[in-house]
C-alpha cells in the first residue's frame, strides 16, 4: 500500500500540533467572566439591567452584538454553578458565531493574519471562496468548554486545514496559478 506524501504531511502536521500546542496571546480571554452577584430567578432578562451603554450596570462594549440568551454561556452563579447548555459535541459554525461572530466582523478582525510561512492571509473566508459556505470552526480551532475557560488555555489556530484541502503547495496562490485548465 502506497501512502501519498500529502497524507503523510497532514498526519505529521496533526501530530506536531498535538505535541506542541501553542497559545495565541492575541486571542486570550479574561481569567473568567464575572459571576452573577444576584439570584438568577426573577432576573432572567439580563439585558434589562446589563444592556451595553444603557443598562444600570452595562455590559462591556464588546458585548454589543450579543443577545440575552448568550449571557449564561460564560457567566455562572455566585456559587460557581454553570446554568447554560453544554457545548455541543460537534458545534457547527452557527453555534460558534453566536459569540465569535457575525462572520463578516470576524473576517474583518483577522484580515491581517500571518501564517507560519509568513504569508498574510485572512483565514476566515467562505469555502469554496465563491460558495458562501462557512467551514466548521473545529477544522482550525480547538473547541473550548462552556462556561469559557480561563485565559492562556486556548491553542493557537492554524491554516493546516487550508493546506490539506486545497492549498496543497502550502501557500495561498490562486488555484488557477497551478491548475491553469480550471478557471
Amino acid at each position: 500500500m502506497r501512502i501519498s506524501k500529502r497524507i503523510i504531511w497532514v498526519l505529521c502536521s496533526c501530530l506536531a500540533l498535538a505535541i506542541f500546542p501553542a497559545v495565541d496571546p492575541a486571542f486570550s480571554r479574561p481569567a473568567s467572566a464575572p459571576k452573577l452577584t444576584h439570584a438568577l430567578a426573577g432576573h432572567e432578562k439580563c439585558l434589562a439591567c446589563h444592556a451595553v451603554k444603557t443598562g444600570m450596570k452595562p455590559a462591556p462594549d464588546d458585548h454589543a452584538d450579543r443577545t440575552a440568551d448568550l449571557c449564561l454561556l460564560c457567566h455562572v452563579t455566585k456559587e460557581g454553578k454553570a446554568v447554560a447548555q453544554a457545548m455541543p459535541e460537534k458545534p457547527q459554525a452557527e453555534f460558534c458565531l453566536r459569540c465569535h461572530g457575525p462572520f463578516d466582523k470576524l473576517a474583518k478582525f483577522t484580515k491581517d493574519y500571518v501564517t507560519d510561512q509568513d504569508e498574510k492571509v485572512n483565514p476566515h473566508v467562505y469555502v469554496p471562496h465563491q460558495g458562501g459556505k462557512i467551514t466548521v470552526c473545529s477544522a482550525c480551532h480547538e473547541v473550548h468548554a462552556l462556561p469559557v475557560i480561563p485565559a492562556g488555555k486556548f491553542a493557537k489556530a492554524n491554516v493546516q486545514y487550508c493546506y490539506a484541502t486545497c492549498h496543497h503547495k502550502n501557500d495561498f496562490a490562486p488555484c488557477v496559478q497551478c491548475h491553469k485548465d480550471q478557471k
